[in-house]
């Protein structure tokens, strides 16, 4: 059973809801599912109204065309800058492609294949050059390159190993767990077994001072993306969206993604967490305990209908005209 946060410290420590914008790293699965294309748009209007701070986007499977994908959508919305990595050494390989190929071959990047940085070294160089404690990281694909970022070892761009490095700049972890909602026991989700390996370090290595979250569960039952039909044909979401349907109508689809990003960034108030324990992975099951606190949780939407109307609003966000951006940081 669920448990309502009662703590007051703990309460303070999971509403990252702030007027600082939160230093987001998304990293994500792009290329296989449609709903991290509407989750980097929702990214996107939450840049434009101050919330977030996009510091990169981190590919963790090897869909060839993910990284121009990424890419593509965030030159859509006026941010070609942002950085963008990729796992060379994932674990897994997948490489089923829905529509990253589309949208790489239709729409404007300057991604260039074989010279996209490596995500370990780039989620190195990234987490040096911020504060202490003050990086949001929301992964919602396989925790391939979490994993080995916390293998990596002190270089010469920190000195500290990934555990460390981790431990010093990260302040809270959206994790990528719990699709198929079968926590606080049951049979992992996609993101997990499709690199079970990369999963059960990740639990075993995460540094367990930092919140870590798995808040996309109701997204199995909770569907957004409909709006992106009234959107003009071409726009590029609608475009992710009816390439992975293979139509142009009926285009809702499952939140897993959208629900992690909106507890990373806005806190959970629409959502009932558990009580902070430990989350552990015993072959492709995936359990919840109370004790040890390590500072693992998971949450479920409270009101669907609520939440389904929070997501449309910032996935249906269009392009701001020059004049009306908020100025670059």
């Amino acid at each position: 059973m669920l448990l309502k946060c009662l703590l007051p410290l703990y309460c303070l420590v999971f509403n990252l809801a702030t007027a600082t914008p939160a230093k987001l790293i998304f990293d994500t699965d792009i290329g296989n599912d449609c709903d991290d294309a509407g989750t980097l748009a929702m990214i996107h209007a939450l840049v434009d109204r101050g919330e977030v701070e996009l510091l990169a986007v981190m590919i963790s499977t090897r869909v060839p065309t993910g990284p121009a994908c990424a890419d593509a959508i965030n030159t859509f919305y006026h941010r070609p800058e942002i950085p963008i990595g990729v796992g060379k050494t994932s674990d897994n390989t997948q490489t089923h492609d829905d529509y990253a190929t589309y949208i790489a071959s239709h729409y404007p990047h300057d991604i260039e294949a074989g010279k996209v940085p490596d995500a370990v070294a780039l989620y190195r160089k990234i987490l040096a050059a911020q504060p202490d404690q003050s990086v949001v990281l929301a992964a919602v694909g396989p925790p391939t390159n979490i994993s080995h970022l916390l293998d990596s070892p002190p270089d010469a761009i920190s000195p500290l190993d990934g555990v460390a490095l981790v431990g010093k700049k990260v302040k809270f972890y959206a994790a990528g767990g719990n699709g198929r909602a079968n926590l606080p026991a049951g049979e992992a989700g996609w993101n997990y077994k499709w690199d079970l390996r990369a999963a059960a370090n990740e639990l075993q290595k995460f540094p367990t001072h930092i919140p870590m979250v798995f808040a996309g569960g109701s997204g199995l039952t909770l569907f957004t993306g409909a709006g992106y039909e009234k959107k003009p044909t071409g726009h590029i979401i609608r475009a992710c969206y009816e390439k992975y349907h293979r139509r142009s109508t009926n285009l809702a689809r499952c939140s897993w993604d959208q629900l992690r990003v909106l507890y990373a960034v806005r806190g959970g108030d629409n959502f009932e967490t558990s009580a902070p324990g430990d989350i552990t992975l015993e072959g492709d099951i995936i359990r919840y305990s109370p004790t040890p606190d390590r500072n693992r949780a998971y949450a479920y939407v409270k009101d669907k209908v609520l939440a389904a109307v929070q997501l449309e609003d910032l996935m249906m966000h269009d392009p701001l005209r020059s004049e009306q951006r908020p100025p670059a940081r």
